[in-house]
């Protein structure tokens, strides 16, 4: 595992309002489908397994 952080942009000034953590890895055996979320009222990933349709 090789962690990175830092600023959004050169000038340290992040125009995102929210904090991120981001894991990038790879995954065979599940699917992730993008919806939108009523409670949140964002568009969010539903990690299933692809077994499970």
């Amino acid at each position: 595992m090789h962690p990175l952080a830092g600023h959004i942009v050169d000038s340290g000034h992040n125009k995102v309002l929210a904090t991120v953590e981001v894991v990038i890895n790879v995954f065979s055996d599940v699917q992730m489908l993008r919806s939108f979320d009523e409670e949140t009222r964002f568009t969010l990933f539903k990690v299933t397994s692809k077994n499970n349709k």
